[in-house]
């Protein structure tokens, strides 16, 4: 059987990569396929992550880090559909049917989700269950994950829970709850090797924030300013800083605010190898990515989770607090930083080789 990779976000490279190196070491033939949507990020990613290039690469080599980037992307794709679909379907498929692997939830998984469909190719999806149930909190991802999970007919899930809400939604798909998210296993790898950066000698806590919901809000970026400010009155803080964050924080005036504070360390955006060393000897942690409040718990960092609702189960109740931008919450996660410590998970299961038996004994 043959097999179709989609992937094109930092996160996919990072959670998909585990996979790919199996199919490779195992010699299983498999056509990659880049969307484009990190286009920029994913040349430098490939390299860190030991990962080919890609078959097909949609776009252009520059990252999708705005709202109007992305309109004009899926413009040329439908573009495509609609006036070029044999050419279209050669140039993705290169005629060949087979599986197509999909993760996550973002604008790649949707558009690669509709492409397959439309070419009549099963559909393969990691990262599925997860579910907020609020359409707008976070918003798209929450639509795209019940569409995508609706309607794919493979589904992999990380924990029973998320088994469970899958099946809710699709009758009919074969579901397999693997245990933990592929994230795991990139984790560990990076863990393996040294980090090219110098780590803080002091104790330190980390914050990144990226998600559009949040960048694109004044008075939540206001928020983070202020948020910052009066941590590192007593607390040395390093600040991972997405690129579209920087803009955003330019465009409102208010980077210059961080560059005043004291007892701040402002890098850009890390490796994933760097910055898993860096979470693993942080304090704290303070983010609204999904993948490192996984990466927290795996690594036991206390963390406030900078949103207002979660579709990830991890470290919630044990490390993680949901702070909804509420100062009372956060205050009280800083009196009582110890109570967010739990035992660790590091263990030898890889949900990617369980993830890779079960597609290469997939009926043909």
């Amino acid at each position: 059987m043959f097999y179709h990779i989609f992937i094109g976000t930092k996160a996919q490279y990072i959670k998909t990569a585990p996979l790919i190196r199996l199919f490779d070491q195992n010699k299983i033939d498999y056509r990659l396929i880049d969307s484009g949507q990190h286009g920029k990020l994913s040349v430098n990613l490939r390299k860190e992550l030991n990962i080919r290039p890609p078959d097909v690469q949609l776009g252009q080599n520059q990252d999708l880090d705005s709202l109007e980037k992305i309109f004009i992307w899926v413009l040329r794709i439908v573009y495509q559909v609609l006036f070029h679909r044999q050419q279209l379907n050669t140039f993705l498929f290169a005629n060949q049917k087979g599986y197509c692997i999909l993760h996550g939830d973002t604008p790649t998984t949707l558009i690669s989700f509709l492409l397959c469909k439309l070419y009549d190719h099963p559909v393969i999806h990691i990262e599925a269950g997860l579910r907020s149930f609020n359409i707008f909190h976070p918003f798209p991802e929450e639509l795209i994950r019940l569409v995508v999970m609706r309607w794919a007919d493979v589904l992999f899930a990380p924990s029973e829970s998320h088994r469970i809400q899958a099946r809710k939604l699709n009758r009919k798909a074969k579901i397999f709850n693997v245990r933990m998210n592929s994230g795991y296993d990139e984790m560990c790898w990076a863990l393996q090797n040294l980090p090219d950066m110098k780590l803080p000698d002091s104790p330190y806590g980390v914050i990144t924030i990226h998600r559009f919901e949040t960048i694109f809000s004044r008075q939540k970026l206001s928020f983070i300013i202020r948020l910052v400010k009066k941590i590192t009155i007593e607390r040395r803080l390093v600040f991972v800083l997405h690129p579209p964050t920087l803009l955003r924080l330019e465009k409102n005036h208010l980077y210059s605010e961080l560059e005043k504070m004291n007892n701040l360390t402002i890098v850009q955006l890390l490796s994933h190898r760097d910055f898993v060393h860096l979470l693993k000897h942080s304090e704290f942690l303070i983010s609204d990515g999904g993948s490192i409040q996984e990466e927290a718990y795996y690594l036991n960092i206390p963390t406030i989770i900078m949103r207002k609702k979660t579709e990830r189960s991890e470290g919630l109740g044990k490390n993680a607090v949901l702070c909804g931008f509420d100062s009372h919450i956060i205050d009280s996660f800083f009196s009582n930083l110890n109570r967010y410590r739990h035992n660790d998970i590091i263990g030898d299961y890889s949900p990617s080789q369980k993830m890779f038996d079960i597609i290469t004994h997939l009926p043909k």
